[in-house]
């Protein structure tokens, strides 16, 4: 997501991704409750890598974002990357 937390917006560009791919947008859980939940880019990627293997246990992994989200992205990568997860 980006700044904000919402991932409205991906709608649009979800549509015009390859129909064999799953797009999934992880919102800020703070977006609705406004509660800080996490102190660094670090324990938010964590939380949501723990997210995304609730629906994909294991890669290889696409993973995008735009302004924030794509900041976010690269510690999911990152994370993911330094436990042998693949990253396309």
């Amino acid at each position: 997501h980006p700044i904000g937390g919402g991932v409205f917006w991906y709608y649009e560009l979800s549509k015009m991704i390859n129909k064999n791919f799953s797009v999934y947008a992880i919102q800020d859980p703070a977006f609705e409750s406004k509660e800080t939940l996490f102190n660094s880019i670090e324990e938010m990627a964590s939380f949501y890598i723990k997210l995304i293997k609730t629906v994909q246990p294991n890669g290889s992994y696409i993973l995008g974002g735009s302004s924030f989200g794509a900041t976010i992205a690269f510690e999911i990568a990152r994370q993911l990357e330094a436990h042998n997860e693949k990253i396309d």
